[in-house]
């Protein structure tokens, strides 16, 4: 098929037909992988043990780390094979840029990768652990991405240092609700690290974390026999009791763990008055009963007849937990059909079958047959897939759909990697090929998509809650950044409708409290919906035509498309219209929106709707339905250009695509005379060797376009110099 325009908006929703599922009652799942391109090969695992890290390391990370629209993967490669990333080129197919993107490691060994957009700048960076056996290894490697294509090793400095250890696993939460997104990482195999330490850590901005993991309350050990060890596995943030604060659920092998966010910083524990299994491995968190609760699936492994030399009393396979409210939970695992799943590994939740029912698949598999004929059940494993039925059980019919993948399963994803409206699933095997299932769901139900694009560090909008009702039934998921062991899905939400083709009622609650809502919202659609900001500005007041109407050509008829509106207003051109350039000195007031910083020019930057300038004509919203950031180009290896073009990215939305309003959104009020929410532009003044400040300078051009084929282009040129 024909590469597509990502989705994407100018604090509108952005609507993208992708098409409707056909009306044949027909399902199943296609093995895709040779056709795919992603041909990355887990490497031999090691001979650390069946108990090892090497052994039961991997995992795959899913994220849009180009800001095309279309979801790419991470893969990691073992002890021997090489981690690969892959660029979905939008046509059924992935290309490994690998080498191109700047990740191609000499060594292996890699687990839990995960894209986060760790410094809010609109693009996803890359957090990979690392099974360190060497004192010159990181545990950890966090790479920058340069807006070019490129990633950079920023672990120097980000202050997360990790001794000879592991870490397995990260998971990303605003947790202090400071606008940015906070890190904890699983230590599966730590030992004797007294105060316990590395486990969360607080993002400072810029690359800079704080280990806060004492401090917060998290001092215990997770392994319930060896004094001092923690085999912890999976993190997963979740809103599970519903106060607005992330808590994280933990698994591993003590079983499953709940630390309750106070809201001042700290988590107290409180672990479930339940059976748990005490090899719990993955876990996924959704609403499986629609009644507006997280309930918590946990994976763990079935062996009643003890052939691994564990408890049979405690080895009793997964646990699904209903969450009843104020921090009950009750075992409903027998009763929903979903304890059996062998040697459970990563597990994921979503409505494959768009019925308006979470599913759970997951995958298994441990030991060798060398280890005795007994190890056959654990070796020659399928993979399990939960259909929901609605009314709180579910259906195993992996081999039915085939999905029955025989692989030792280490991580697995589900994610709409050609955005036909249904998810795929990928999964990575240990010691073999990863495997890519292509949903070919044809039914009459009905699907819906959103992307949600925060404001401040929290960029992904990582923490907000999502839910639509139809029919006074009710759906919720929540915006998550890392999900299961060893593995990351997209940072998006999916609903499944069934068969009804509008949702009465959609409602956001982003992290910061903030409430959006829409009501009669069609389906089957991939919406981009963004942070309606603290207020709607007016182009008017202050006062003045040039406030609204910056960067255009002076006699164009076509300026009311799209103006920025720039504080502190830059002069009028020569011809008394608005000017688009900005000679400054940092720490002018008069030019300089942050005169206290010495060391660079800044500005504020809205968009906006104007028809107060008498060049210009009444137009709306409805007739633009693109926008584009034209300069700087994407792939300048100029510092300042991949700032600016991210800043760019991150006014407009992401990326720019066909745009419509819903009834009842705040965006309405988006009309002629009013703008956007402001972003600030800052302008760094270059520095010499010698510490000597030097001019600066950035030029971005914002394009938009209407519907009747009009077009204008806008830009904005500054020029920092250091004061006098």
């Amino acid at each position: 098929m024909a590469r597509r325009k990502a989705s994407g908006a100018l604090l509108l929703v952005a609507m993208i037909f992708i098409g409707v599922p056909s009306a044949h009652a027909t399902w199943t799942f296609t093995d895709h992988t040779a056709a795919s391109g992603l041909d990355s090969v887990h490497g031999p695992p090691g001979s650390d043990g069946i108990a090892g890290p090497q052994t039961f390391a991997g995992g795959v990370a899913v994220g849009d780390y180009d800001a095309d629209g279309w979801h790419d993967v991470y893969l990691v490669g073992g002890p021997e094979g090489g981690d690969g990333l892959f660029r979905n080129l939008g046509d059924g197919t992935f290309e490994n840029v690998t080498a191109s993107a700047r990740l191609d490691r000499a060594e292996g060994r890699s687990t839990g990768p995960l894209f986060a957009d760790i410094n809010g700048d609109g693009w996803l960076d890359l957090v990979v652990h690392n099974i360190a056996e060497d004192p010159e290894e990181s545990a950890i490697i966090l790479y920058e991405n340069l807006a070019n294509g490129r990633f950079a090793n920023a672990t120097q400095g980000s202050g997360i240092v990790l001794d000879l250890d592991t870490a397995f696993a990260p998971a990303f939460a605003d947790i202090d609700q400071d606008g940015d997104i906070d890190l904890f990482l699983s230590r599966w195999g730590s030992f004797g690290l007294q105060p316990p330490a590395g486990l969360l850590w607080r993002n400072e901005g810029d690359f800079r974390f704080t280990d806060i993991s004492r401090e917060a309350g998290f001092d215990y050990r997770d392994h319930p026999d060896v004094i001092g060890m923690d085999w912890s596995l999976t993190p997963t943030f979740a809103d599970l009791n519903g106060d607005g604060y992330p808590d994280l659920l933990l698994t591993g092998e003590g079983g499953v763990r709940i630390f309750l966010n106070q809201g001042d910083g700290t988590f107290a524990l409180q672990t479930p008055d339940v059976p748990a299994p005490i090899h719990a491995t993955g876990s996924a968190v959704g609403d499986y009963d629609n009644d507006g609760r997280l309930d918590i699936f946990a994976a763990g492994v079935f062996d009643p007849d003890g052939i691994s030399g564990g408890d049979p009393a405690v080895l009793t396979g997964n646990r699904l937990y209903r969450n009843e409210g104020g921090g009950v939970f009750t075992d409903t695992s027998l009763d929903a059909g979903v304890r059996d799943a062998g040697w459970a590994w990563s597990a994921s939740s979503g409505d494959l079958n768009l019925d308006g029912y979470l599913d759970i698949y997951v995958v298994n598999g441990a030991g060798t047959l060398e280890d005795g004929e007994m190890w056959r059940r654990f070796v020659e494993d399928p993979a399990r897939l939960f259909v929901a039925d609605g009314a709180g059980g579910f259906a195993e019919q992996a081999e039915l759909l085939g999905v029955a993948d025989l692989g030792i399963g280490r991580g697995t994803v589900q994610f709409d990697f050609d955005r036909d409206g249904d998810l795929d699933i990928l999964n990575q095997n240990s010691g073999a090929a990863a495997v890519i299932y292509r949903n070919d769901l044809e039914v009459s139900e009905h699907f819906l998509v959103l992307k949600l694009i925060g404001h401040g560090g929290n960029w992904e909008a990582v923490g907000a809650r999502v839910a639509v009702t139809i029919g006074g039934v009710t759906q919720v998921r929540e915006v998550r950044n890392g999900s299961s062991l060893t593995s990351a899905a997209p940072a998006e939400v999916h609903f499944g409708l069934g068969s009804a083709s509008v949702v009465d009622e959609l409602r956001v609650v982003w992290p910061d409290g903030a409430v959006s809502v829409f009501a009669d919202v069609a389906a089957d659609r991939h919406l981009v919906l963004r942070h309606p900001g603290p207020s709607f500005e007016t182009c008017t007041a202050p006062g003045g035509s040039n406030l609204c109407s910056l960067g255009g050509k002076t006699r164009s008829p076509m300026e009311c498309l799209m103006e920025m509106r720039i504080l502190p207003t830059p002069p009028n051109d020569k011809r008394g219209g608005p000017g688009y350039r900005i000679d400054c000195q940092a720490g002018d007031p008069s030019c300089d929106a942050d005169p206290d910083d010495p060391t660079s020019c800044s500005v504020d930057v809205a968009l906006c709707l104007s028809n107060d300038d008498p060049r210009n004509f009444v137009c709306g919203p409805s007739q633009i339905n693109r926008l584009r950031v034209r300069t700087p180009r994407l792939g300048s290896q100029r510092e300042q250009d991949r700032l600016t073009r991210a800043f760019g990215l991150r006014l407009i939305g992401d990326g720019g695509a066909a745009m419509e309003l819903v009834d009842g959104s705040p965006f309405e009020q988006l009309q002629p005379g009013l703008c956007s929410a402001s972003e600030r532009l800052t302008v760094p003044l270059r520095q010499r060797t010698s510490g000597v400040l030097r001019k600066s300078s950035t030029r971005l051009k914002i394009q938009a376009f209407s519907t009747d084929g009009r077009r204008d282009l806008d830009q904005l040129l500054i020029r920092c110099s250091p004061a006098d």
